[in-house]
């Protein structure tokens, strides 16, 4: 057998050196994909094929860096002979420290992982304290400029706030396409939707390592943030999610552009180290509405179902009134704008605040500080508060907009962990509505998520 030869061009891509071994290792780099088709009688018909990440360009042909561990391995297991001519970097690393906050165990773990990998996915869950990791990491490449990426505004502002809040020099923070990197700026932090703005030639070689944070929307192969991370020449780049993907091709594109698991951290391991309160979920029963039953197409089963359903809607601000009667703060999370409405209808004599992609920056962050010191003790928000919100006094988080997402649902739930001296528990309310057999596999999704989680 020939040997496979692999050259490791830039953090970015990797060179096959002849069409023969890219045959070979091309089992290592498909993933399986499906297409729907017009079928008889109009009906459609699912076809299941076979997609890959080997790119036969001008110069030759390549796949993503990040994947060349999985292809190594393919190798290895299969006896293929192969040669890799890869880059050496001289980067030197300083102890991680945080002025004003002393790493846990844990997190000295993570980080230490994170560095000596020199890239991949790191897997925290929410309220584990993802902000401290990545100030951690930044302050071990004190001789590096670090672009710091979300795809979410609250997550930026927050990421941003606590680097000046502890101390760090030279952060620059992009707030729109128009701005340009400070050459004297070290720390780069924006929103994916404004650095994909900027030239990219004004940007590459400004760049020495990427952080991203919420890494799960790495997921397509065609998207803004493929073609911003393959303009970039950092040779350090880590994404930290909660929950990995279970999409083949999110998971290969999230591999191929950062990099493999260097570490995960569970839940239910952060539960037991202390780290987060553990969650309760209580599960409420919605009536059943024949009307709902009779409908055929999702999105008219979830504004009948969901979004319109009255009594499920006050039996909602029902559970928050009761929760706020006993002391507990209240996060609602729906998914569209109208059922923020439907539900303030039931919201009389109650001090709710809505929160959703219109709010502005500055009164976000009034209601969240307001949510912490419990001042507010109800708030309802659409999915930009499903990331990156960090309210470690919440007692409560219903889950109004239900769905089959498995890292949507550990999003959600993430938002009530936070552990604190006085909270060691989290109440999760969840809805089971047997009024359609789409609500009603959704629901099975989630509760199957609760119990293999132990949650119920």
């Amino acid at each position: 057998m020939k040997t496979v030869k692999l050259e490791v061009k830039d953090p970015v891509l990797t060179q096959v050196n002849s069409k023969l071994a890219a045959r070979l290792i091309k089992p290592a780099l498909e993933f399986p994909a499906v297409f729907w088709r017009e079928g008889p009688f109009g009906k459609k018909e699912r076809k299941d094929y076979k997609r890959h990440v080997l790119f036969d360009l001008e110069e030759g042909i390549f796949f993503w860096t990040g994947l060349l561990p999985r292809v190594l391995s393919f190798c290895s297991k299969n006896k293929i002979p192969v040669e890799v001519q890869d880059i050496t970097y001289d980067i030197q690393m300083a102890p991680p420290k945080i002025p004003g906050i002393k790493l846990r165990p844990d997190q000295i773990q993570i980080v230490e992982a994170a560095i000596n990998a020199g890239r991949g996915l790191i897997l925290a869950p929410t309220g584990t304290g993802k902000t401290v990791l990545q100030m951690a990491l930044i302050s071990a490449l004190k001789d590096f400029n670090v672009l710091l990426l979300a795809h979410n505004l609250d997550i930026i502002q927050n990421t941003h706030e606590s680097l000046l809040k502890h101390k760090f020099k030279n952060v620059q923070r992009i707030k729109n396409g128009k701005d340009k990197i400070d050459k004297d700026s070290r720390i780069i932090v924006s929103t994916i939707q404004s650095f994909s703005k900027l030239p990219a030639d004004h940007t590459s070689e400004l760049i020495d390592a990427i952080i991203i944070d919420e890494g799960h929307h790495l997921t397509k192969m065609k998207s803004r943030y493929t073609r911003t991370l393959s303009g970039l020449s950092a040779p350090l780049r880590w994404a930290f999610t909660a929950t990995q993907h279970h999409d083949p091709e999110a998971r290969i594109v999230c591999e191929g552009l950062t990099g493999p698991v260097v570490k995960s951290l569970s839940i239910n391991e952060a539960v037991d180290l202390g780290i987060l309160a553990k969650p309760k979920v209580i599960l409420k029963k919605a009536p059943f509405k024949p009307s709902v039953a009779q409908i055929r197409k999702y999105p008219d089963v979830y504004d009948a179902g969901v979004v319109f359903n009255q009594e499920k809607n006050k039996m909602i601000m029902d559970i928050a009134r009761e929760n706020i009667a006993s002391r507990n703060s209240v996060l609602i999370l729906t998914k569209r704008l109208d059922h923020g409405n439907e539900l303030l209808k039931f919201a009389k004599g109650m001090n709710v605040y809505y929160v959703r992609g219109e709010t502005d920056e500055e009164t976000r962050k009034k209601i969240k500080e307001s949510l912490i010191a419990k001042d507010i003790m109800c708030v309802i928000a659409t999915i930009v508060w499903q990331e990156g919100l960090d309210i470690p006094t919440l007692d409560c988080l219903i889950n109004a907009a239900g769905g089959k997402s498995e890292i949507a649902t550990m999003q959600s739930v993430g938002r009530a962990l936070r552990s604190t001296d006085e909270k060691k528990r989290a109440l999760i309310y969840d809805f089971f509505d047997p009024s359609h057999y789409y609500l009603i596999k959704h629901f099975g999704e989630r509760v199957t998520l609760y119990f293999n989680e132990g949650w119920i």
